[in-house]
């Protein structure tokens, strides 16, 4: 029974890291693809950070999608904060790259993926609590 659990954990995690890597590679190309100024900037990005959900599905703890949505968070702040400096601050150099940024990495999306990942971090932490309450109260009983 317990060989057939490893093999199960073991294919579930097989599976995540090909879906993860997919994602990834997928993100990667089609930000050379996507122009800075397109509509859709967005979805490089947006692979890029969902590629991570199949491997931190595959962990029960909760403090990973924690941790991982509080980076991304940070990130997108940082972005933004980097965003609104104005152009005189940096030497000519930096602004090139720092335009090259601002055209192909929207705020937002780390925002927003860091906010759900933090909220779902939480919630997963909270019912581990709870469970563990729960098994602690029934052996005391």
């Amino acid at each position: 029974m317990a060989d057939e659990k490893t093999e199960e954990q073991a294919k579930r995690a097989k599976a995540a890291g090909v879906i993860s890597c997919v994602l990834w590679i997928l993100g990667f190309a089609l930000s050379f693809v996507i122009p800075g100024k397109s509509t859709f900037t967005w979805v490089p990005d947006t692979l890029l950070l969902v590629g991570f959900f199949p491997v931190l599905l595959v962990h029960p703890a909760g403090w990973t999608w924690l941790i991982f949505g509080i980076l991304n968070v940070a990130i997108g702040f940082i972005l933004e904060i980097g965003y609104q400096l104005p152009d005189d601050v940096f030497p000519v150099e930096v602004n090139t790259l720092r335009k090259g940024l601002q055209a192909t990495h929207p705020t937002l999306v780390w925002i927003l993926l860091g906010a759900v990942c933090t909220v779902y971090g939480v919630f997963r932490i909270i019912k581990t609590i709870i469970r563990f309450i729960a098994k602690r109260a029934s052996k005391s009983a």
